[in-house]
């Protein structure tokens, strides 16, 4: 069905419910491993095109200095060679960098933050503690949200739970 000139676009969400319409649950899943698969082999095709691109970058790169320019003009694109420093701390180091930068008078450079993983699984023990009820207290001072997904895993052989295992529940942020 095509789109009418003055027609808003659809939204994704909008547009999954159009391309699904009357399938089976299975059928959805199985046309969403199919996407899965195309958004692997489009992610594929980028890694190679990036590579190409930084391997054509240096060979440009080289031959602009080699030859002496400053820049060069291309399809209304200036092209100029630069060379950027790029600093980061590794982890092991990290204590020490910081020590030294306070120490040569950067110690404005160094800010706190939070480890996003750990302090997510922090604020998810917090809430189980809690009976599954997030504490009002991280509700005012702090965005917190739940995102639905899918775990899609390729199928193994299933082991069947042993006697007595629970499984998790879904919680919600009440």
């Amino acid at each position: 069905m095509a789109k009418k000139k003055n027609e808003p676009a659809l939204s994704p969400r909008e547009a999954a419910l159009t391309a699904t319409a009357g399938m089976s649950l299975t059928e959805k899943a199985a046309a969403l491993l199919k996407i899965r698969d195309k958004v692997a082999r489009a992610e594929a095709r980028l890694k190679a095109l990036k590579a190409d691109e930084d391997a054509r970058e240096a060979l440009i790169f080289e031959q602009i200095v080699a030859e002496g320019f400053q820049n060069i003009t291309v399809a209304g694109y200036r092209i100029t060679p630069e060379i950027k420093t790029i600093v980061s701390i590794t982890e092991e180091k990290r204590e020490a960098a910081i020590a030294a930068l306070r120490a040569h008078g950067a110690g404005s450079l160094v800010i706190e933050s939070v480890i996003k993983r750990d302090f997510n699984g922090w604020v998810r023990e917090v809430i189980d503690a809690n009976g599954g009820d997030c504490p009002q207290w991280i509700r005012d001072t702090m965005s917190v949200y739940e995102k639905q997904s899918l775990s899609i895993r390729k199928n193994t052989v299933k082991k069947l739970p042993a006697k007595g295992s629970k499984t998790k529940k879904a919680r919600s942020l009440k």
